[in-house]
C-alpha cells in the first residue's frame, strides 16, 4: 500500500517546498473565500430593504447547502483559479531561492505523467514510442518515422519549480538494446521556443549498459521548460529509465 501511495502521489508534492507552499496557499484560500462569503453576505443585507423578494431568493440559491453551499463552492472556485495557484507559485519560488541544490522532478516512468510521445509522427505510434515497464522506449525504422531525417520522440512541459533566471540540470539515463544504430539526444527549450539546446551536438547511440548524460538549462520569462527525449529511427530500440530535473547552485532568479 505504500509503494502505491508512492507511486500516486505527484512528484511535485514530494518535495519539501512545494508541501510547504501548498500548505500556505490553501490557508491563504480559505482566509479569502470566507472574506468573500462575508462581503457578499454584507452586500446582500443592504440591498435587502429595498429588493427583499430578489434578495431572499438569491441568498435561498446561495446558501442552498448540501455538504457545502452553493455560495461556498463559487468564490472557492474564483478564489482558486486567482490566487491559490499564484500564491503557490509564489511562496515556491521563495523558499527556491534558499536552496542551492534541489531536486524539482523526477520520473522513473511507473506511468505517463503528461508526455507527449511519437512528436513528429510516426506510422505505428503503439509500437515506436510507449512507456513500459517503468521505461520510456523508442522503436522505430526510419520507414516508420514521418519526419524526413528521420526524428521523433517524446516531450514534457515541466512548469513547477520553474523560475526565470535560475538554473537548471536536467539529468538523463539512458541505454540502447544489443546491436541498436538508433541515436538520442537530450534536447532542451522555453515553451516560446526562443532558447534551444541539445547534448550531444549529434545523435549518438548510448551503450547497452547505459549512460547518464546532463544538460544544464537557464530558464526564461516562460517560467516553463520543454524535455524531449530526441531519437533518431534505426534498428533496435532506446530506452529510457529515469529524467530528473534538478535546480542548481545559488541561481535565485525571478
Amino acid at each position: 500500500m505504500k509503494e502505491l501511495l508512492r507511486k500516486l502521489l505527484p512528484f511535485e508534492l514530494k518535495r519539501g517546498t512545494s508541501i510547504i507552499s501548498v500548505a500556505f496557499a490553501f490557508i491563504l484560500a480559505g482566509l479569502l473565500t470566507k472574506i468573500g462569503e462575508l462581503i457578499l453576505t454584507a452586500i446582500f443585507d443592504i440591498i435587502a430593504p429595498a429588493l427583499p423578494v430578489i434578495k431572499d431568493t438569491v441568498l435561498s440559491i446561495l446558501f442552498f447547502t448540501f455538504e457545502v453551499n452553493v455560495l461556498t463552492l463559487i468564490v472557492g472556485f474564483l478564489i482558486f483559479i486567482s490566487v491559490l495557484f499564484p500564491a503557490y507559485r509564489y511562496i515556491d519560488r521563495l523558499l527556491l531561492k534558499s536552496k542551492r541544490r534541489v531536486l524539482i522532478f523526477e520520473d522513473s516512468f511507473v506511468g505517463n505523467i503528461g508526455w507527449n510521445l511519437n512528436y513528429w509522427g510516426t506510422t505505428n505510434p503503439s509500437k515506436t514510442n510507449r512507456i513500459e515497464n517503468s521505461k520510456m522506449i523508442f522503436y522505430a525504422t526510419p520507414a516508420e518515422v514521418t519526419n524526413k531525417e528521420g526524428f521523433f520522440g517524446a516531450f514534457f512541459d515541466l512548469t513547477n519549480g520553474i523560475y526565470q533566471g535560475n538554473s537548471y540540470e536536467v539529468v538523463c539515463f539512458v541505454k540502447s538494446t544489443d546491436g541498436s544504430t538508433m541515436g538520442f539526444q537530450l534536447w532542451l527549450h522555453d515553451t516560446t521556443g526562443n532558447v534551444s539546446i541539445l547534448i550531444p551536438d549529434k545523435p549518438f547511440t548510448p551503450p547497452k549498459s547505459g549512460k547518464e548524460i546532463s544538460l544544464t538549462f537557464v530558464a526564461t520569462a516562460s517560467n516553463a521548460m520543454r524535455i524531449h527525449l530526441h531519437s533518431k529511427a534505426g534498428a533496435g530500440s532506446i530506452i529510457v529509465e529515469r529524467v530528473a530535473v534538478y535546480k542548481i547552485d545559488g541561481t535565485n532568479g525571478g
